[in-house]
């Protein structure tokens, strides 16, 4: 009796076994394939965005930030308010024209 446990343990495991290994075999082929197609999906994502991403430098790096370029031109019209009170002062005091529009 002893011997016929033994056998129908081997018979088990000997089918077992093969079955196993070709499980293993299989999973690895899918992660290998899941794999190479993740590696091309990249690259393919990559190529579309890069174009997107320089273009995006591109503008960041040549446009000047719309608060920098106002405050730039506040301290140029208060040069030529200060230019003018200036010109004022010496021919003295005369009113600016009265067809000039001062402001925004």
């Amino acid at each position: 009796m002893g011997l016929d446990w033994w056998q129908l343990l081997l018979g088990i495991g000997g089918f077992l076994t093969p079955v196993v290994l070709t499980v293993m075999a299989r999973d690895r082929a899918l992660l290998t394939m899941i794999g190479q197609i993740q590696t091309g999906m990249q690259a393919m994502i990559k190529a579309a965005t890069d174009p997107i991403h320089e273009r995006i430098n591109r503008v960041r790096d040549e446009y000047v930030r719309e608060d920098h370029l106002n405050g730039h031109l506040m301290r140029i019209e208060k040069r030529f308010d200060d230019m003018a009170t200036e010109q004022r002062r010496r021919i003295g005091g005369q009113a600016p024209h009265a067809g000039v529009r001062r402001g925004r």
